[in-house]
């Protein structure tokens, strides 16, 4: 797998990516028949018992500390990054130098799509916490492909869920919709890697909801106090429990499905 290109976004532009650190720790790969989220991921498009021979497509696996960066805009495009541990956000910075989180990626989910067309990286990546992420040679991938035509249905899958996602985000919805769809989504996401979906951690800041959501940061604490009060959910820091699941469902209908 060809190394990261060092080639910065914006010929050295500053703004909220340039202090980023971009430290990382080499790993040991885990094939992908013994990962606990390879159902969810690209290599789960193949029956089960037929996995292991997909495994090439992982070149490389790598632990980023949080605030370590993946990727950045400009950069070449040769991979495509599925999330096996932690969670990153994805970004692009605008004219003025605003960072704009485009989605958060949990483990399973694979970012890149947006950069295959260009074979450039459009966005930014970046650990939230500390986290390990697999390589995916996309022209291994492609190759692959030819003897598995699941792979090309994986990739339709994921980059569909991706699409959807978005334009879901970009409708005009008020902050309750937005914010109950945002918990829905995430509490969607745990449950299909088989985790606890009613009990989680938000490990994004309320700063990066806030910019996800295209909010104000104190309106997501305002319909947070509101949804605690009204018994939908409990929160106490960054953890969250959502208690009547049904009536979130109900305020985030017109951004479901969501995620």
């Amino acid at each position: 797998m060809a190394g990261r290109k060092s080639a910065a976004a914006g010929g050295g532009r500053t703004g909220p990516l340039a202090a980023r650190r971009r430290s990382a720790e080499p790993d040991g790969i885990l094939p992908c028949s013994r990962c606990q989220v390879a159902a969810r991921c690209l290599p789960g498009s193949v029956p089960e018992g037929q996995i292991v021979q997909v495994e090439s497509m992982v070149t490389q696996q790598r632990v980023l500390r949080a605030g370590a960066v993946l990727f950045r805009a400009g950069e070449e495009f040769s991979s495509l990054f599925a999330v096996r541990s932690g969670c990153l956000k994805s970004t692009v910075i605008d004219v003025d130098g605003r960072e704009h989180i485009l989605n958060f990626h949990l483990p399973g989910e694979v970012l890149g799509f947006a950069s295959i067309y260009q074979r450039r990286h459009a966005g930014n990546a970046i650990a939230l916490t500390t986290s390990t992420v697999c390589y995916l040679s996309f022209s291994e991938v492609l190759r692959l492909s030819q003897q598995f035509p699941e792979l090309i249905l994986g990739l339709l899958r994921i980059a569909s869920r991706s699409a959807l996602y978005t334009g879901r985000l970009t409708g005009d919805h008020n902050a309750v919709v937005r914010v109950a769809a945002f918990l829905k989504s995430l509490s969607g996401r745990l449950r299909a890697q088989g985790r606890q979906s009613s009990e989680f951690s938000l490990v994004m800041s309320r700063e990066d909801i806030a910019n996800h959501l295209r909010l104000a940061p104190e309106t997501v604490s305002r319909v947070l106090t509101q949804l605690r009060q009204q018994g939908v959910i409990s929160a106490r820091g960054k953890a969250v429990r959502l208690l009547d699941e049904e009536r979130l469902q109900g305020l985030a209908g017109p951004m479901l499905p969501y995620g």
